[in-house]
């Protein structure tokens, strides 16, 4: 239920293509049976795929208010007039791998004016890609750096520069201000090794009992031994995106004092972690708050965590800026989106400023099928500017970026609050995978390829343990290529829903009915809850008070369904999935 004035983000469990530029619009329909039809039966929205299309930024005032004067990194060094938007990509400047460039801007802007740079490394126009933020420009200069964590290409790069009165994005049209384009030409070290591959995604349409094989091809273009360590990451079905949702409407809100670095800081490595929690990228800023008491979480929905039902959160890395006076690793459980319910965990630790700290739990917690808000309690927080790190964005707004203050339990994203990014947090996950957690397995994880040399790595998918749904996992590719340290080739697997739903009836009339794969109950009596189990007992999904159950994420074997009424009287029924 949604309550009035409030909202909630719902992921579906089907990728839509929408990869093709332009313009595209989707219809959302309500097919529910017997629906008492109080809200409005379809919802129509739309989206923009920029890719191949002018990424175009600009000032809308036709006047000399406020614009960028001069221009220096490198051997660019550039003094100009006004203008809406300038095209200065003749001016280049070359940077390699570990070096730093220092960018000098002097400007005609007012306090509390934005100056924000980017760099296309992957040359598609689009400058929204990881790393290619370099950031906002304090007292006119900032250091730029080719980031560690990216895919760069040999070659021109176009570098934007924005003044703006509002904090506004690479590709777009706002009313005050100046753009101004320049280029990067990026260098490999002469003596590097250099990594070549395909980092397309690979997009599989399978059925639950198949297995195949995709061979990742990697060359050695460089003139020094190329050495390769490859894993495999997974994301949760039904894990949430990065689409916005509303803010709270109820809590007291926030100030953020917010400060940007692009600094190198990797989270510390543990073994034992199966997956971690996590929406949060690399290492980018830090963020706090003026409140005595503040509170920051990561929020992930039980329809995600069900997934990986009984193993256990066993650890919390969590990036310190400045150590309150008292620091919690707590743990909630989630009433309803923008709010928290019961604290269920709650452990004090001694921080490290400038850096991750990696917090064991005296006591894991066991992961069901709940909500969980995973994060920090921090108290004494008053005069301290900055507590928590912050990656580059996007924000997943209403999901990775949560803050309460003054021991509130409803929460603001930071995004709605102007920073559009993750709080740096991460739970780790540890006990036997769940089959979600081991679909995928690599035949090799390290590899040396000589210059001029060749070599591959193969990955098989397995779906014999998999129900039918949705699945999202990346291979991480890291080299010491110095452009090529990092990098994600995403992994998109549809498993198809199972042939077949059928009832084993007995001789009486049964209170169950298939409709469009899903079990629905043949009456209108009020339920005390729906359930479903499998042959050993186990209690697999449970709707409270529902009268429905979706049968497309089980695999194929004989089932027990059972309905328990408001009145004490019950139902149940054996069904097969072919």
């Amino acid at each position: 239920m949604i309550l009035s004035g409030e909202s909630f983000k719902y992921t579906f469990s089907h990728r839509i293509d929408c990869s093709a530029p332009g313009e595209h619009i989707y219809r959302l329909k309500n097919v529910t049976p017997q629906d008492a039809l109080k809200a409005p039966q379809e919802i129509t929205f739309k989206t923009v795929c920029n890719v191949d299309a002018p990424c175009a930024s600009s000032s809308s005032f036709q006047g000399e208010y406020k614009w960028i004067k001069r221009v220096s990194c490198g051997e660019i060094i550039n003094e100009t007039g006004w203008s809406l938007y300038s095209d200065y990509r003749d001016y280049k400047t070359e940077i390699r791998a570990g070096e730093t460039l220092t960018l000098e801007i002097d400007k005609e802007a007012r306090n509390g004016d934005f100056v924000k740079v980017w760099v296309d490394w992957n040359e598609n126009g689009l400058f929204d890609d990881l790393g290619e933020f370099i950031g906002y420009v304090p007292n006119s200069t900032l250091q730029i750096r080719i980031p560690e964590h990216i895919r760069a290409i040999p070659g021109d790069k176009c570098m934007r520069i924005v003044l703006s009165n509002q904090d506004v994005s690479p590709c777009e049209v706002y009313q005050y201000g100046e753009t101004e384009d320049y280029t990067l030409t990026v260098l490999p070290n002469e003596e590097s090794p250099r990594c070549g591959l395909d980092v397309d995604p690979l997009e599989l349409t399978m059925k639950g009992d198949e297995r195949r094989t995709h061979t990742i091809a990697i060359a050695n273009q460089g003139k020094s031994d190329l050495h390769i360590s490859a894993e495999v990451e997974y994301r949760l079905p039904s894990f949430p995106g990065i689409r916005p949702v509303s803010q709270s409407a109820s809590a007291p809100r926030p100030t953020l004092r917010v400060e940007r670095h692009s600094t190198k800081t990797d989270p510390p490595y543990d073994p034992t972690t199966k997956l971690s929690l996590t929406y949060a990228g690399f290492y980018q800023g830090d963020v706090g708050a003026d409140n005595v008491y503040v509170s920051f979480a990561h929020y992930f929905p039980g329809i995600a965590l069900g997934h990986i039902y009984g193993m256990q959160l066993s650890s919390v890395d969590v990036y310190i800026a400045q150590p309150a006076r008292k620091s919690f690793v707590s743990v909630w459980r989630g009433e309803r989106q923008y709010k928290t319910g019961a604290e269920i965990y709650r452990q004090q630790f001694t921080p490290v400023a400038h850096g991750w700290n990696h917090i064991k739990l005296t006591t894991p917690v066991t992961i069901s099928n709940e909500d969980l808000w995973i994060g920090v309690s921090l108290e004494g927080c008053k005069g301290i500017p900055h507590l928590l790190g912050l990656d580059g964005g996007p924000a997943s707004t209403g999901f990775g970026d949560m803050i309460s203050i003054d021991r509130s339990s409803y929460w603001w994203s930071l995004a709605d609050l102007g920073t559009n990014a993750n709080l740096l947090i991460r739970g780790n996950v540890t006990g036997a995978p769940s089959p979600c957690l081991r679909w995928i397995t690599l035949d090799k994880k390290k590899l040396t390829i000589a210059p001029n040399g060749s070599g591959s790595i193969e990955v098989s998918v397995d779906t014999r343990a998999l129900s039918s749904s949705l699945y999202e996992a990346a291979v991480i590719i890291r080299s010491d290529d110095p452009l090529v340290s990092y990098c994600k080739i995403p992994i998109y697997l549809n498993l198809t829903s199972p042939s077949e739903i059928t009832q084993l009836k007995g001789t009486g009339e049964s209170d169950f009915i298939v409709v469009d794969k899903c079990l629905q109950l043949n009456t209108d009596k009020a339920t005390s809850y729906i359930a479903l189990f499998d042959m050993a007992g186990a209690l697999l999904q449970v709707e409270l008070g529902g009268k429905s159950l979706d049968m497309r994420q089980y695999e194929a074997g004989i089932y027990l369904a059972k309905v328990v009424y408001a009145d004490g009287s019950e139902s149940s029924d054996l069904i097969m999935i072919q």
